[in-house]
């Protein structure tokens, strides 16, 4: 056979191979690509993700917040139990004596309270002119910090002898009463965590079906 009658055949194979390279190719690519519908479902899920993660903290963080709010506004502390509000002082029926020790501890608290604000917003202030000018000193820097937490302990400590005075003081009945009134505020805090995670499962639940539906229509 001469060569002329071989160049038809061999560009005819040529031809061929190409095409198949071509087709294995794109397959190829195909395979390693996702499709848009996994894309949309991989997107939902990590946007669902996201919420869910982002939502637990927000609700721990206001709880957090409502029980500081609380703290700040009780009349009465009970060490190591928490506070009461003023209505549920009231139902005590404490005496003179009782009442004086009350207010003691009471003022006491709010100084407290009033010398720890300022101090770190001093702490904070002198932070911020140290990096304004560019100049810091962690080593300083941890020791102040050190310092201001011991002075905090003691302070809380001496608060919480005047709180401790208060609770002595009453006699078995009003502390059987101070007993049941933080365990019937437990009860609802319980409750109230309860209903949270009851909407937050809600919301999850209501969020997927939304998910679903639109993968399912795309």
């Amino acid at each position: 056979m001469t060569n002329t009658a071989k160049s038809p055949l061999l560009l005819k194979v040529a031809a061929l191979a190409a095409a198949f390279s071509l087709q294995g190719a794109a397959m190829a690519a195909a395979v390693n690509e996702p499709s848009p519908l996994l894309i949309a479902a991989a997107e939902q899920t990590a946007t669902t993700q996201s919420s869910d993660q982002a939502a637990a903290p927000r609700a721990d963080k206001s709880m957090r917040g409502h029980h500081r709010h609380q703290h700040q506004k009780a009349a009465m502390m009970i060490p190591g139990y928490g506070g009461l509000s003023e209505a549920a002082v009231q139902t005590l029926g404490l005496n003179d004596a009782q009442s004086k020790l009350l207010a003691d501890a009471q003022s006491a608290q709010k100084e407290a309270r009033k010398s720890r604000y300022e101090s770190m917003k001093a702490e904070h202030q002198a932070r911020a002119e140290q990096l304004k000018a560019g100049k810091i000193d962690p080593h300083a820097a941890v020791k102040q910090a050190d310092e201001a937490r011991g002075k905090a302990l003691e302070a809380r400590n001496q608060i919480a002898a005047k709180w401790f005075a208060v609770w002595d003081s009453l006699d078995t009945a009003q502390q059987q009463k101070v007993a049941t009134l933080l365990g019937e505020r437990a009860a609802q805090r319980g409750e109230r965590m309860k209903e949270m995670k009851r909407m937050h499962k809600g919301s999850h639940h209501s969020e997927q079906t939304q998910s679903d539906n639109k993968t399912s229509a795309s």
